[in-house]
């Protein structure tokens, strides 16, 4: 899958296919200079500025704003789209959308401060989707709710947002779910966070082509300040919401300064290879797997070349029990041994993450931290959707005696790690990791400290 270093500049141009969208950017990537911690801006903040430049820009007033998280997956790295558990928390890094009456008709004019670009689509012809990749995540809420006959009337829009860039943070759902609050602001209607949630996949699959779960919208549509959710996926319902918040740790995300792109192709490809799985399992989802189905198989001859990835680290599949040995499951078929990779990762992280939800609800940050290596050990060798910068991130992360534990979070193929530190020593592992990725790889990577925030929602707005 292509990558883009983000060495250069402090924004980059969206591109057709990017999965990024908007991203407000505090300071330029560099090679040298002080590590820190780069601090949150508030809502208020980024209300403001999406207001101020939009009066700038039309002349016009802000009368309704709305604002949406991103977020962060603890664990529980491609399970969604595969019907199992995922355990998400929106996070207090926001995307803020302004805007006034629309100034021309049948247009929906909208600037992103971020990419400074702008795009406009027409409300009468919402089906030819626009040129601008970024675009379309807009444009696919307001076709959802044109669909239900909630039709959106002209508008000038001014996007501001904190969500770091190509993370893998869910800047494109916190777009989404941000316009979805404000199509009912300025209409007048309110629909049900289900329904809202449904619009917004429906959007990025449909309008960017991107073949996503249901987590991203869902944890950025009903994320609880303080908690983590546990996600069921083939339900489409949270299972449970544990409290975060204990003082003595943090969770630090640091971005590699690799930036992904799931509109691509490799995303869909491991999702396809998962279909295939299925079918060849003859279940429904891999949800229905269990790892002594997996620990029977045996692999035959690749059928179709492996999806392009990072070189895999082999290591030795399970071994099965006596009794599993003696009387094996009878399974249809084989798999190869890439399919075979691609199910025992999603078996066994769909494990991780209900043991990570028992680990989280007694503060028990050990087993929690080694679930989370773990995690990133079979994202990186079975599922192949890591990358070189963030294995280095992840092995920096390890050798700090006060990190509990660290993995690539997001769809992979560039983006962050999230690392659960002891909360005092916090600063002095940001540094740690940032310099001896700098030494390694020559880049010093954005450190954020992040935590538990509220989910999509309107912004009053000041007149």
């Amino acid at each position: 899958m292509p990558r883009r270093r983000i060495d250069g500049g402090a924004t980059q141009s969206s591109g057709r296919g990017a999965n990024v969208v908007t991203v407000f950017v505090e300071r330029q990537w560099s090679t040298v200079g002080h590590i820190m911690i780069e601090p949150p801006l508030s809502i208020e903040s980024l209300q403001a500025h999406a207001a101020s430049e939009l009066n700038q820009w039309t002349g016009s007033v802000a009368r309704w704003s709305a604002v949406a998280p991103g977020r962060v997956n603890v664990i529980g790295e491609h399970t969604d789209y595969n019907g199992g558990w995922v355990l998400p928390m929106a996070i207090d890094r926001y995307t803020v959308l302004a805007a006034a009456p629309g100034l021309q008709a049948d247009r929906i004019r909208v600037r992103s401060l971020s990419l400074g670009e702008q795009s406009a689509v027409s409300l009468s012809r919402l089906s030819d989707l626009s040129d601008d990749q970024w675009m379309r995540y807009l444009q696919g809420v307001l076709a959802e709710y044109a669909h239900r006959a909630v039709v959106c009337p002209p508008l000038d829009i001014v996007v501001a947002s904190s969500v770091p860039v190509g993370g893998g943070l869910s800047s494109s759902a916190a777009l989404e779910l941000a316009m979805a609050h404000l199509i009912e602001a300025v209409t007048e209607t309110t629909w049900s966070p289900s329904e809202r949630i449904r619009a917004a996949v429906s959007a990025e699959r449909d309008g960017a082509g991107v073949p996503c779960g249901i987590m991203d919208q869902t944890i950025v549509e009903q994320g609880e300040q303080g908690c983590v959710l546990l996600l069921d996926c083939a339900q489409d319902l949270i299972s449970s919401t544990i409290p975060c918040d204990d003082p003595q740790i943090a969770w630090l995300v640091i971005h590699s300064g690799v930036s992904h792109d799931l509109a691509d192709g490799a995303y869909a490809q491991r999702r396809a290879e998962c279909e295939r799985i299925c079918e060849a399992l003859q279940v429904g989802s891999l949800r229905d797997v269990t790892p002594e189905m997996i620990t029977t198989l045996t692999p035959a001859l690749p059928t179709e070349p492996p999806a392009p990835s990072p070189e895999p680290r082999p290591e030795p599949p399970p071994e099965p029990s006596p009794a599993q040995s003696s009387t094996p499951l009878p399974l249809p078929g084989s798999l190869d041994e890439v399919l075979l990779r691609r199910a025992r990762h999603v078996v066994t992280e769909n494990q991780r993450v209900l043991a990570a939800t028992e680990a989280l609800k007694t503060g028990n940050w050990s087993i929690l931290g080694d679930l989370l290596h773990e995690s990133h050990h079979s994202l990186r060798d079975d599922y192949q959707v890591s990358c070189e910068e963030l294995d280095i991130l992840v092995e920096l992360a390890q050798a700090q005696d006060d990190v509990f534990g660290a993995r690539m979070t997001g769809g992979g193929f560039g983006g962050c790690i999230v690392a659960l530190v002891n909360r005092e020593a916090l600063s002095s592992v940001a540094t740690s990791i940032s310099e001896g990725y700098a030494q390694q790889v020559g880049l010093s990577p954005k450190c954020y400290r992040v935590k538990p925030a509220s989910g999509a929602d309107i912004c009053a707005v000041s007149l």
